[in-house]
C-alpha cells in the first residue's frame, strides 16, 4: 500500500486490482482493506465471478465499493465454447450470485457491482 499512496499523492484517483484472477490471492479482503483506508481515491476490483459468491460479503466489508464482472459472452452456450468448457457462465450471475449482492433488480448489476 505504500506505493499506492505515493500514486495518490500524485494525483492517481483511481485503483483497480485486476489480472489473472484476483480473487484468487491469499488474504484479498486484507488488501483491500489496507487500500480502502487510503483517502480520495476509487478502488475497484475486476473479476471472472467464479469465486464472487463465497467471497462478496467479505470484499464488501473490507471496504470494496465497486467490482466488474467480465464474462467472455452471455450466452451460456458460447461461453462454455469459448473457455473451453469452464463452469462459470452468464447463468452464474443468474443463479449463484446472491440476490443481495446483485440487488433488488436481478436484470441489472448493483451500483457496487457491474458485469461487463
Amino acid at each position: 500500500t505504500r506505493l499506492a499512496r505515493v500514486f495518490v499523492a500524485q494525483g492517481v484517483e483511481k485503483i483497480r486490482l485486476t489480472g489473472g484472477e484476483p480473487l484468487v490471492r491469499r488474504n484479498i479482503e486484507k488488501l483491500i482493506e489496507m487500500l480502502a483506508a487510503i483517502p480520495n481515491i476509487d478502488l475497484t476490483l475486476t473479476t471472472n465471478g467464479s469465486l464472487l459468491a463465497a467471497q462478496a460479503a467479505a470484499l464488501r466489508q473490507a471496504g470494496l465499493n465497486r467490482i466488474t464482472v467480465s464474462v467472455d459472452a452471455l450466452d451460456d452456450d458460447l461461453f462454455r465454447r469459448m473457455s473451453a468448457g469452464a463452469a462459470v457462465c452468464p447463468r452464474f450471475w443468474r443463479e449463484s450470485v446472491p440476490p443481495k449482492v446483485q440487488g433488488s433488480d436481478r436484470s441489472r448489476s448493483t451500483a457496487w457491482c457491474n458485469a461487463a
